[in-house]
């Protein structure tokens, strides 16, 4: 069917001569109406009809009716005829048909338009489809629209694209080509067809492209540590659906391949894949690439490499003790594993050999942050250095030891003379005291000390000791004896084993640790007035001394200054070439020093205070 493009919409009347009968008077319109023509029989005359409709020729073929269009018998009135006019340039006339021949309305000249169609364009290409967009004009035909293509200029393959159109506006026309063959050239054409005939758009080519290959953007290691490193990557699909994976080992040809966190991509936009790797060696280099599968096959990236570091050594923060007593002793401790798990243990001894050791809790640390460890020791030697350290031990290092330090035992609690008397002690600074005055009543090796009572008899150059007013009962146990200087300068000591009379150095590193003369008394008083009398002046036992006010004996045996002076024995300095004078050391009630005389004769009677022997 084909709509008729006229020359003009006005009206035109046809004349039929109807020779010998009545002349006839026909008028006709032609108008586009869904390609058919219209047209008007005024009257019939009398004579036989037999035959009506549309002739239509070309402008100059002098209208011959070459094409004719019989619509039967004919009656006054309207028709319309359906015209399948191919397009051009044509003349059409209506037509009736009597016994006598054929009359002819006027001609009218008519223009049957073809469809448009703009030149055709390719997009979206991929190895097997492309898109195809135009634009036609159908001009008032009915049209329908296929693309032909193939992969040569004889095409072989057709698809209808779209369905009847008959506007005279611009129709945009899409289609997809698929199942094609990549790396291909193809050439297409648009085809128009309706009753007016075929219309041919220009020959277009285009070429298929290889397999989409993903593009890889960048790739790369980060987040490095001595056995773990986290892999990711940069991706362009390209339109391709692909599986996404890393390569890795210790040398280019890999060998340990882990699936990516996006283990399948598709599109045209860049996607990030990441993957984690873990059970690293450390101090290694690692070789990586990204290997993708799709369409194409296997695509892999460059080769990418990264080192891990080193395995972190663990270390000891600090080590220290506590609680140390005679025996025993807490050991403390602070190590950091660096991540690498490991066993801790305390080593001790009395010398830099240690010997001995001792797993503290706990005995496993691991992680990057310091770890507290803590273990007890006992059955040590009172009065001793030892020598201790924390050693960390793994399965990958040698062990490691922290500095060496040392902490020294408390002297026993009590220590006890040859006769039996316990005596407690305190540690001073470096130096351990006694904390009573002495009782004992034989030399060490068991000979009794002479007791003296009379005052005839105390006087006389011979050894001697007694309590004070010869009072043992009510003297003895709070303040001991009063013992002359024959017996602090003895070669046989009256201090137990381990023990001596001090010295004048001893007393001086006292007083020194104490801050000096002029204010040691007061720490080394007993504090209080139930030994010392009103007002015992700056008396605080701060060093735990516990001087108690004994008074003492002189020379001629009388009995003084109870409550108001603790008398304490220094061996001479220069015994035995002058065994005439020693010193002696004396704190009183009414200050805080303490007084070190070394021009004292030896007659008189003092307290005696043990320090242990030092270490050796």
């Amino acid at each position: 069917m084909k709509k008729l493009f006229l020359s003009t919409l006005a009206a035109i009347i046809l004349l039929v001569s109807c020779e010998p009968i009545e002349r006839i008077t026909m008028q006709k319109t032609i108008a586009f109406q869904q390609g058919s023509a219209q047209g008007r029989i005024i009257d019939l005359s009398s004579a036989s009809h037999s035959d009506y409709g549309f002739v239509y020729d070309t402008l100059n073929s002098g209208m011959t009716g070459q094409h004719k269009f019989s619509m039967g018998q004919p009656s006054r009135g309207d028709f319309t005829g359906a015209l399948n006019i191919p397009y051009g340039n044509w003349l059409l006339r209506t037509y009736v048909k009597e016994n006598s021949g054929t009359l002819y309305g006027n001609d009218l000249s008519v223009y049957v338009a073809y469809p448009v169609i703009q030149s055709a364009q390719t997009s979206n290409l991929t190895y097997n489809s492309a898109a195809i967009a135009t634009v036609i004009y159908a001009n008032n035909n009915i049209v329908t629209v296929s693309i032909e293509y193939g992969s040569t200029t004889v095409y072989g393959n057709q698809l209808n694209v779209s369905a009847p159109l008959i506007d005279n506006i611009a129709s945009a026309i899409n289609v997809q080509l698929t199942g094609l063959t990549r790396l291909t050239t193809y050439h297409c054409r648009i085809k128009i067809q309706s009753d007016g005939g075929i219309v041919y758009g220009n020959d277009i080519s285009f070429i298929t492209p290889d397999y989409p290959k993903p593009i890889f953007l960048s790739q790369q290691a980060s987040n490095i540590s001595n056995t773990s490193a986290s892999l990711s990557a940069v991706i362009i699909p390209n339109n391709g659906k692909i599986s996404v994976s890393f390569q890795y080992g210790t040398t280019t040809s890999y060998g340990s391949t882990i699936i990516s966190s996006s283990d399948t991509i598709n599109g045209s936009n860049s996607i990030t894949v990441n993957s984690s790797l873990t059970g690293l060696t450390p101090s290694t280099i690692y070789h990586c690439r990204v290997k993708t599968v799709g369409v194409a096959g296997i695509i892999n990236s460059d080769d990418f490499s990264f080192t891990t570091t080193a395995t972190p050594v663990p270390f000891v923060v600090s080590i220290s003790t506590v609680n140390v007593d005679v025996s025993g002793a807490m050991l403390k401790g602070i190590a950091n594993a660096n991540n690498l798990q490991s066993q801790v243990t305390f080593e001790y001894g009395t010398t830099t050999d240690y010997g001995q050791t001792v797993t503290p809790v706990p005995n496993v640390i691991a992680g990057a942050t310091p770890t507290s460890v803590i273990a007890t020791i006992s059955g040590l030697n009172n009065y001793t250095t030892y020598h201790y350290r924390l050693k960390i031990t793994n399965n990958i290092y040698n062990p490691v030891y922290s500095a060496d330090s040392t902490f020294f035992t408390q002297p026993s609690p009590y220590v006890v003379d040859v006769d039996g008397n316990k005596y407690t002690n305190v540690l001073i600074g470096t130096q351990t005291w006694m904390v009573e005055n002495l009782k004992v009543r034989h030399y060490r090796e068991g000979n009794p000390i002479t007791i003296i009572s009379n005052n005839s008899d105390w006087h006389l150059p011979f050894a001697g000791a007694g309590w004070y007013n010869n009072d043992s009962a009510t003297y003895n146990n709070s303040y001991g004896l009063l013992y002359n200087g024959y017996i602090a300068n003895l070669n046989v000591s009256v201090c137990p084993i381990g023990w001596h009379v001090p010295n004048d150095v001893d007393w001086s590193t006292l007083s020194n640790y104490l801050g000096g003369d002029s204010i040691a008394g007061g720490k080394l008083k007993e504090s209080g007035t139930a030994h010392w009398l009103v007002p015992n002046t700056g008396a605080t036992n701060q060093s735990g001394f516990t001087a108690l006010a004994g008074g003492m004996r002189n020379g001629l045996g009388n009995f003084e200054q109870i409550g108001t002076g603790a008398y304490y024995w220094s061996t001479a300095p220069n015994y035995p070439y002058d065994f005439s004078k020693t010193n002696v050391n004396s704190v009183m009630y009414n200050n805080d020093s303490i007084y070190r005389d070394p021009n004292v004769y030896i007659q008189p009677g003092y307290s005696i205070r043990c320090i242990k022997d030092s270490k050796k």
